[in-house]
């Protein structure tokens, strides 16, 4: 009884700290832009494959341990080979994911080296599209919309005083139904920025 007191009471005498670092204000802003891959799942997954992907972001950390960001991604997918209704196959077609979202993050970071590794993770509500070629549309994959629901997590380090690096994991979750041949599909993608963070 008398260690379960001591345990309450440590936590309640460093609750007030504990606040007030997570709440410390560090006006820290960022940009970042990258290369990486993606694709979609489930399936419109079924008849793509994983292709090039490239991304914009610019952040703010406002707190120590809690940010935001508006953030773009692109990727460019193939259309696998597909029987044309009209004789022979559809193949070199192409789909183009546009993902545009504004997220929170949630991140912790740790001094290594004298320079500050930041992992984190991302949750966000925006908009996401498929666009599939015009050709397509004869057999059932036609160009969607939809909410998207990023959940994420990543890790940024910071270089020099300004300069970072940040790798990044996101799954976009888009409900709803998506063409008439793929009625699901989600998105994924993940990318190698650089950029740039200034104060904080």
């Amino acid at each position: 009884m008398k260690a379960l007191l001591a345990v309450a009471g440590a936590v309640l005498l460093t609750a007030p700290i504990a606040k007030a670092e997570m709440m410390e204000h560090v006006d820290s802003v960022e940009g970042f832009v990258g290369l990486g891959f993606g694709n979609a799942n489930k399936d419109v997954g079924d008849f793509t494959s994983t292709g090039v992907g490239w991304t914009g972001r610019l952040g703010v950390d406002a707190y120590r341990y809690f940010g935001a960001e508006l953030n773009y991604t692109g990727i460019s997918n193939g259309v696998n080979a597909l029987p044309n209704p009209n004789g022979g196959l559809l193949s070199g077609t192409n789909m183009t994911q546009t993902l545009l979202t504004a997220d929170a993050k949630f991140g912790y970071p740790i001094q290594v080296m004298e320079r500050t590794l930041k992992p984190y993770a991302l949750v966000g509500l925006g908009y996401g599209h498929f666009g599939f070629d015009k050709s397509l549309q004869i057999v059932g994959l036609e160009s969607d919309s939809a909410v998207a629901i990023p959940i994420g997590v990543g890790a940024s380090y910071k270089l020099t005083d300004i300069f970072a690096v940040d790798g990044r994991f996101t799954y976009d979750i888009l409900p709803g139904s998506r063409t008439t041949l793929a009625p699901s599909g989600d998105s994924w993608n993940f990318g190698v920025n650089v950029g740039a963070k200034f104060g904080g």
